[in-house]
């Protein structure tokens, strides 16, 4: 009874601030006043998330061991688009594998990958790469594009001369799942089960990037439920920063 009296106490503390006042000079309150104003849970909503039989990861899902001449790389091409098999089965961050036909040769040189991630923005992400493999940190959900440039080949350890050979490039899926909306604090993601186990939810959203990172990885039968504290859209800072005119 005493949080309703209270919730209904701030109402009206809100109408008061919100309704013009017939200055010109009247005050604009910032969106952070008015929450701290408010119980956080006001403008938030709980939004539950679920994965079903999320497949393992697999590295060469987008693209299956193209092979980029080493011999153009020397001539000075910069970069080489890749072609692209097929589509990530849910969103997820992306992992690259540079081989070469000479074993223990080290690589260099960066993948960009340009497509949509998991809430609907349009992404462009550069992975840096400096050995065998390279992981991302963005989940997309589809992407348009996919290119390597590659800086430098260093010559076989055991001798051989790697301008002469071919590297051989993978782009698949790795294990960071994307959230369907945006989280601000890691803590927004509160409840995680994992094959209708509750397991820890610290540190295993990533607020950056909108992504989760379970404890136990995808192995085709695994399923996974989680919940989110998502901040009302009416009152993100990213659409509305003041509450009075």
């Amino acid at each position: 009874m005493f949080k309703k009296l209270f919730l209904m106490l701030m109402v009206l503390i809100m109408l008061f601030v919100l309704l013009p006042t017939g200055k010109a000079n009247a005050v604009a309150w910032p969106v952070d006043t008015i929450r701290w104003m408010m119980p956080k849970t006001a403008f938030y909503e709980t939004v539950p998330m679920e994965w079903v039989d999320v497949p393992t990861a697999d590295p060469n899902l987008i693209v299956v061991s193209m092979h980029v001449s080493t011999a153009a790389l020397v001539a000075g091409t910069t970069g080489f688009t890749l072609l692209i098999a097929s589509q990530t089965d849910y969103p997820r961050n992306y992992t690259c594998i540079i081989s070469s036909r000479a074993e223990g040769a080290a690589v260099v040189g960066s993948l960009e990958i340009i497509g949509t991630d998991s809430i609907g923005t349009a992404r462009t992400e550069t992975i840096a790469i400096s050995s065998v493999t390279a992981s991302g940190n963005y989940p997309f959900a589809y992407v348009t594009s996919v290119r390597v440039t590659i800086t430098s080949i260093a010559d076989n350890p055991d001798g051989g001369n790697l301008q002469s050979t071919d590297c051989s490039i993978d782009v698949g899926t790795g294990v960071k799942m994307g959230l369907c909306t945006n989280i601000y604090e890691t803590t927004d993601v509160f409840t995680v089960l994992e094959d209708g186990a509750a397991t820890d939810p610290s540190g295993k959203a990533n607020a950056t990037y909108n992504t989760i990172d379970f404890a136990s990885d995808p192995d085709a039968s695994k399923d996974y439920e989680i919940a989110i504290r998502a901040p009302m859209q009416k009152w993100s800072p990213a659409t509305q920063t003041t509450v009075n005119d």
